[in-house]
């Protein structure tokens, strides 16, 4: 997948995931916006039944206190004010009873519950009666609730009664949001588990396709090296072969000998990198075994340089060996040991400007065997020395084009000193030189 196209689908991503994000925001505070709404409808419908069940109650009371003032059949009959200047002082006139006669708060209280719980209305509130004035009359509480803050629902309470409108009955609720949000808890919950899920995926396929045309640059990569490291045992064999068949050649033993050492040392070579292809897969699938016997390091090491002296030369490599562990002899398979010295090596070698400077050195540490390998090559950067071992991946060289390889040397080296039970630890600085240290066990423990 082209990289452009990559980007723009994470973009495209990105904003989708942006939207929904905000689309689920929305539409849940719409929900809360309905739900008080909703709540607030609730709980005047209560109040105004609980009111309208107090006016029917309070109807015939009404009536026994009312006055005849009819007088049909009857002439009006007028006073004068002035003739009686203060009627209040010798007449008492008593047109509506009293709200303590008239209010039975036991029966409001039972009322208004009975009403909340038909609306659905479950949070604790306070009721209170209270004058034009904010003087209270009669108060309860479920809940002791005190905050001057809380939610105030108010209705009259005899809405149709002119004389008495100077009363109202309050409920108040102290905390209804908490209550709102709480009865929308499974739909958050649920909602924010989705929106997560889908957050989650996106991260984690962002990354996958990260991963993927990253696996997929270093598999390109690998290819056309492999490709290249094969053409050239592979034309250098059929060049000699042809050669061969020359009479010239065929009659010169001499000529003969040397392309036929030609075609076995690049036979060898072939064979080397199919065999470092096939040891590699082998340690990731967990299906290489280990011929454990005792391997004298040391002397792997000097036959790993003696193999390297046709480079050393063309390089004019300068290597120093110091040879300090007493105890050189471990429990191992000598085949992985020879291997993994080798690959040191030729990192060592392939990474390192003209006239390659090379360190050798063997020391003991407690239990283990330690082996470093010390160049002046051209380093690694912080960043890259993080992923050396993985497989396939291969150190940008930025100018210097002749490193060959194909990005497994490393991170077989790292699954041989896996197999051993040792650990490996890179020291590097650009520009000035990278360093390996390899701790191997002297002992051979097999862990399953």
């Amino acid at each position: 997948m082209r990289k452009g196209l990559v980007k723009f689908l994470v973009w495209v991503g990105a904003f989708s995931l942006l939207g929904l994000l905000v689309l689920q925001v929305y539409w849940v505070h719409n929900t809360y916006l309905l739900r008080q709404q909703a709540f607030a409808d609730h709980v005047y419908s209560a109040l105004n039944k609980t009111t309208g069940e107090l006016e029917r109650v309070d109807e015939p009371m009404m009536k026994i206190h009312s006055p005849d003032i009819s007088n049909e059949g009857k002439e009006p009959v007028l006073l004068d004010s002035n003739f009686f200047p203060d009627i209040s002082e010798w007449v008492e006139v008593q047109i509506v009873p009293t709200l303590e006669e008239r209010l039975d708060t036991a029966m409001v209280k039972e009322l208004l519950q009975g009403f909340m719980e038909k609306e659905g209305v479950k949070a604790p509130y306070s009721v209170q009666v209270v004058d034009h004035l904010g003087k209270v009359f009669w108060k309860h509480s479920m809940l002791g609730l005190t905050n001057p803050e809380s939610d105030v629902y108010s209705v009259l309470l005899f809405p149709n009664d002119p004389l008495s409108k100077e009363y109202s009955i309050e409920v108040r609720f102290e905390n209804t949001r908490k209550y709102l949000l709480g009865s929308m808890g499974s739909m958050l919950i649920l909602s924010s588990l989705l929106l997560l899920s889908i957050i989650v995926l996106f991260v984690y396929s962002t990354l996958t396709i990260h991963r993927q045309r990253k696996l997929s640059e270093m598999k390109s990569d690998f290819i056309n090296n492999m490709t290249h490291e094969l053409k050239t045992p592979i034309a250098t064999i059929s060049l000699a072969c042809e050669v061969l068949g020359d009479e010239d050649v065929k009659k010169s033993e001499q000529s003969r000998d040397r392309y036929l050492k030609m075609i076995r040392e690049e036979n060898i070579r072939l064979g080397m990198l199919v065999e470092n292809v096939l040891r590699t897969s082998l340690f990731e699938q967990g299906q290489m075994r280990m011929k454990v016997q005792d391997v004298n390091v040391h002397d792997v090491i000097q036959s790993v340089l003696k193999s390297f002296d046709l480079q050393f030369k063309n390089r004019r490599a300068m290597v120093t060996e110091d040879y300090q562990s007493v105890s050189p002899i471990i429990e191992g398979d000598p085949m992985h040991i020879t291997n993994m010295v080798y690959n040191l090596i030729d990192n060592a070698l392939k990474y390192s400007l003209e006239n390659p400077i090379i360190d050798v050195k063997t020391t003991d540490q407690g239990r283990y065997f330690v082996l470093t390998v010390t160049d002046q090559g051209i380093g690694i950067s912080k960043e890259n020395q993080k992923r050396i071992f993985d497989k396939l991946y291969r150190v940008p060289t930025g100018n210097i084009h002749n490193v060959k390889g194909y990005g497994l040397g490393l991170s077989y080296v790292l699954g041989v000193v896996s197999k051993h039970r040792g650990m490996i630890q890179v020291n590097s600085e650009l520009k000035k030189g990278t360093q390996f240290v390899v701790q191997l066990p002297r002992k051979y423990e097999e862990v399953n």
